[in-house]
């Protein structure tokens, strides 16, 4: 675990900022990469990816500080302090989302298009910024006897190195995605729908898994749980109904 990777005069680089800005600039490459195979232009790249960047920084900072409001009501000016992580991927989704719907309608390209090739860079830059996760000591596990059980500093118990666990599986999706993005058989929306399966069933999985608060209950999930259960059976729902359309790419 190292949190600060260095300091220059008094600044210090933070491995978790290090990571995130990794995971963007190599999302973005690779969301050129994909956008070639649906003939969308870098240009058309840069305006999504963007604003996708903004939003969903926003939203991942804010459903953080919603989970843990109570925290953030004493010291207002922690809402800033990212460099010890906070950022939630399902506040990040949805804002994201959100913002492709908006800019897809005011330029006129289909939603499901930048959808499918957005989402095997998501899961590449997801992937990256998990191993930032994991260095700064943040996103932690509970505690395990198991054999693949790590002990952070300042733990006495080896707990579940979840961050690790999350970027195998999505550097997984990641090349499952892009395969089924270049493939003849697959229609539009159907990418984004896969995703949106694989991510959520995985992320309702390892949560059990996390030892960090994750907000109150609500029945016998987090509200992270509740958005990722909902999110597979929305992508489950649109895989099935995106199969039996003819073929559509454009």
């Amino acid at each position: 675990m190292y949190p600060e990777l260095f300091s220059i005069g008094g600044l210090s680089v933070y491995s978790y900022g290090v990571f995130m800005v990794i995971a963007v600039i190599s999302g973005y490459f690779f969301l050129v990469k994909t956008a070639s195979l649906r003939g969308i232009s870098e240009k058309s790249v840069s305006y999504f990816f963007t604003g996708a960047v903004i939003w969903g920084l926003i939203g991942a900072r804010l459903f953080y500080v919603l989970i843990d409001i109570r925290s953030f009501v004493s010291s207002p000016l922690e809402f800033f302090a990212l460099q010890r992580g906070g950022l939630v991927f399902s506040g990040a989704l949805l804002g994201g989302i959100g913002w492709v719907i908006y800019a897809s309608k005011k330029r006129r390209i289909s939603f499901l298009n930048i959808a499918d090739i957005t989402v095997p860079a998501l899961a590449l830059g997801y992937a990256i910024a998990r191993i930032g996760c994991f260095m700064a000591g943040c996103c932690y596990g509970s505690v395990t006897d198991s054999a693949c059980g790590v002990v952070f500093p300042g733990n006495s118990h080896p707990v579940h190195p979840v961050q690790i666990y999350s970027v195998i599986a999505s550097a997984m999706f990641a090349f499952i995605l892009y395969r089924a993005l270049k493939s003849s058989r697959i229609n539009r929306g159907m990418v984004f729908a896969l995703y949106l399966v694989l991510y959520g069933s995985f992320r309702v999985a390892i949560e059990f898994l996390r030892g960090d608060f994750r907000g109150a209950y609500i029945f016998f999930f987090t509200p992270t749980q509740w958005i990722a259960a909902i999110s597979a059976a929305a992508g489950l729902y649109m895989l099935i109904k995106f199969s039996e359309e003819k073929n559509i790419k454009g």
